[in-house]
């Protein structure tokens, strides 16, 4: 007390502090009359260091004297905690505008808070959204949905917090969000505490690995058809059928076989068609005609996309018969035969964009494999054709079927020759009747007829054949059995054919025969056709 008592008050004041004291002084001189003033300035302890001080002054005149009282109250706890405080809110302040989630707070379903994220993901800025309702960012489908969640969030109730949503864009587009919602007090009064994650390329991946297997699936059962079917018309119908089943935004497929006069005619379709095929014309030659997805598919032998029906140039002639069907994009896939284009598969989606790179290579495989089906039911008629014409004479239709296999893959009649030769010399070894020696021959001269239905390039591959080439190589003696089963022979040749591929232990194909389930014959080819084969 008795260092400071006489001395002048600035020897307890920091020198940046003396003017304000000055001015309060000079203030309270001016105003002629008692005051009180408080005022917060840092204080130099004895040890030099400072602390925080509030100042209340009382000023009074008395006798025509003016007279301070001046009482300090030392603060410094309360500003370093107010300046943590502080510290504190900046920190969370800077997380919440840094954050990659949007962060909105919601009172009476209006944005009273959003940080800068969220503006980005709507497509504006934080001003034009604050003060909002929070539902104009909801599709109006969606909206009772929010806000029958907020009313219950707000009495409490136990509701899940986090779920997905889709929200609308400034623009009008939609994106898709995670959110994650909880009660929180905002300025005294129940808000919510909203948290929203963009998760729209999630969803896009997620819907696009969903479509791929679907395609997968579609693929699988074309594959199928493909070796149950033996009418094409048939086979298109079933096809079509297939991808519009299958694959959810497929809105319409239809085939077409490509005809003289550079014309396509539809020979099948499934889906929302509508009279559209009747109302449309396509061609293939040089015409405006010719420069949608199909005509294009056919003059350049590949696939061809049109993503935007809406406003594709190259659509114009199509384009209100599609869009009144709600036909948003479009792709045509040629069918083959050897390097002839002889029709397209084409289709629709509601979706537009649909179509990308693996979209495009999975349906151009579904292409391929029709094209190998009906090569095969082509080839199975002409086949069949031929047999019906030299079935007058057994033997000369055996020779004649062989010739054309051997005109197809020449190993494979050298092949059958010497099994049909091994398992004659193994029949009559066995002291069979000369009938069914002589049978047993004539089913090995012919007992892989069925590989004319399996692609030259599958036969003829170098190195190992992948599961599918594999499946596809297994259905010749389903596919000899079904060109050869309806001709009279006196022999049971068909059959013999069909289960030449079975083994006693029933590991065979393709029906998985055990013992005496299989006929002699066969058994017999079946020992002459690996011994050649490994000789």
């Amino acid at each position: 007390e008795d260092e400071v008592v006489g001395k002048k008050v600035t020897i307890i004041m920091p020198q940046r502090f003396y003017r304000a004291f000055e001015e309060r002084f000079r203030k309270a001189i001016s105003l002629g009359h008692p005051t009180k003033e408080a005022i917060e300035v840092s204080a130099l302890r004895k040890d030099g260091t400072e602390i925080f001080v509030e100042w209340t002054f009382s000023s009074w005149r008395q006798e025509g004297e003016l007279f301070f009282t001046g009482i300090g109250k030392d603060i410094t706890r309360r500003k370093k905690f107010e300046e943590k405080l502080r510290e504190s809110e900046e920190k969370y302040h800077r997380l919440v505008e840094q954050a990659n989630d949007g962060i909105c707070i919601v009172q009476d379903g209006i944005l009273k808070y959003l940080n800068r994220q969220l503006a980005r993901m709507w497509g504006g800025s934080v001003q034009e959204l604050t003060g909002r309702p929070f539902a104009e960012l909801v599709p109006s489908g969606g909206a009772p949905f929010i806000a029958g969640r907020y009313r219950k969030r707000m009495k409490g109730e136990n509701i899940s917090e986090r779920y997905e949503l889709a929200l609308q864009r400034k623009d009008g587009g939609k994106f898709f969000v995670e959110v994650n919602a909880n009660l929180i007090i905002f300025e005294r009064r129940p808000a919510d505490l909203v948290i929203v994650r963009d998760i729209t390329e999630r969803k896009r991946q997620e819907e696009k690995t969903k479509r791929l297997y679907s395609m997968q699936k579609a693929i699988r059962q074309i594959n199928q058809v493909l070796l149950k079917v033996r009418k094409e018309s048939e086979l298109f119908k079933l096809i079509c059928k297939i991808l519009v089943d299958e694959i959810e935004d497929f809105k319409f497929c239809w085939v077409g076989l490509v005809e003289e006069g550079f014309k396509v005619r539809p020979v099948a379709f499934a889906g929302f068609e509508e009279g559209y095929l009747s109302q449309v014309k396509v061609k293939w030659d040089s015409s405006e005609y010719a420069k949608g997805p199909t005509g294009m598919a056919i003059k350049r032998k590949k696939p061809f996309v049109v993503n935007d029906i809406e406003n594709d140039p190259r659509y114009s002639l199509w384009r209100k018969e599609a869009l009144e069907r709600g036909y948003r994009s479009s792709a045509a896939f040629p069918i083959m035969n050897e390097d002839k284009v002889i029709g397209t598969v084409n289709i629709y989606s509601s979706q537009r964009d649909f179509f990308g790179k693996e979209e495009v290579r999975f349906l151009e495989e579904a292409a391929g494999d029709i094209a190998i089906g009906i090569r095969s039911l082509r080839l199975e008629r002409e086949l069949k054709k031929t047999v019906e014409e030299l079935e007058k004479t057994t033997e000369g239709i055996i020779f004649t079927v062989s010739k054309i296999v051997e005109a197809r893959d020449p190993y494979t009649a050298g092949h059958q020759k010497k099994v049909a030769e091994l398992a004659r010399a193994i029949a009559r070894e066995m002291k069979l009747p000369k009938d069914k020696v002589e049978g047993v021959y004539m089913a090995g001269m012919i007992h892989d007829i069925g590989k004319i239905y399996v692609p030259s390039e599958i036969l003829s591959k170098p190195g190992r054949l992948n599961q599918i080439e594999f499946s596809l190589i297994k259905t010749h003696s389903q596919y000899g059995y079904n060109m050869l089963k309806d001709i009279d022979f006196p022999w049971p040749v068909a059959l013999s054919i069909l289960q030449h591929h079975e083994r006693v232990d029933g590991s065979g194909y393709p029906q998985g025969l055990k013992g005496d389930e299989i006929i002699l014959e066969a058994k017999i080819l079946a020992v002459a056709d690996v011994v050649e084969a490994i000789s």
